[in-house]
């Protein structure tokens, strides 16, 4: 057996093993191979993850974690390309009077109200920060239970305590 730990920037990323049957043992060269191996494969681990860490902050919001502008239209296009008679719902979503909240709370404020939006965002589908204080959710479901679904987060939002806000709606 052959161990040789996988280790790209200061940090283990796995462990090549490479066995041998029978009682053979490996050569001095077999083992500065596996080695060899073992570097290129955790440079190969380390460079896929760093790309899909990349290609994900690519898509998503930073200040809530959604998904953005952008993923949302390439999710629409893709919903829709792919649409076989599943009904299929969009809700556009707009924070009343979020100018107010940062006028008087400042970025801060508004950064905070867009946070705890987005925690409950998800609920109702798949949802998107496409802009400011705009939304979009995707329901892959018929219009009845998506309205539903809507209504129970326009009653959610309604219910939000955040600091320094006295209430919240939207208009979807």
């Amino acid at each position: 057996l052959i161990a040789v730990p996988l280790i790209a920037r200061g940090r283990v990323k796995g462990a090549l093993n490479i066995y041998r049957v029978g009682l053979q043992e490996f050569s001095e060269d077999e083992f500065r191979l596996a080695v060899r191996f073992g570097d290129a494969a955790a440079l190969a681990l380390d460079n896929a993850h760093v790309h899909a860490s990349l290609a994900l902050q690519a898509q998503t919001d930073p200040l809530t974690g959604l998904w953005n502008h952008r993923a949302f239209h390439e999710r629409l296009h893709e919903v829709l390309r792919e649409l076989d008679g599943t009904a299929l719902s969009l809700a556009l979503l707009d924070v009343d009077g979020f100018k107010r909240v940062n006028d008087q709370l400042g970025h801060h404020g508004g950064d905070k109200l867009l946070s705890a939006l987005a925690r409950v965002m998800p609920d109702a589908g798949d949802a998107y920060r496409i802009g400011g204080d705009e939304f979009a959710i995707i329901v892959a479901a018929p219009r009845e239970l998506a309205t539903e679904r809507l209504e129970v987060l326009v009653q959610t939002v309604e219910a939000l305590n955040v600091p320094g806000i006295a209430s919240v709606t939207i208009s979807a």
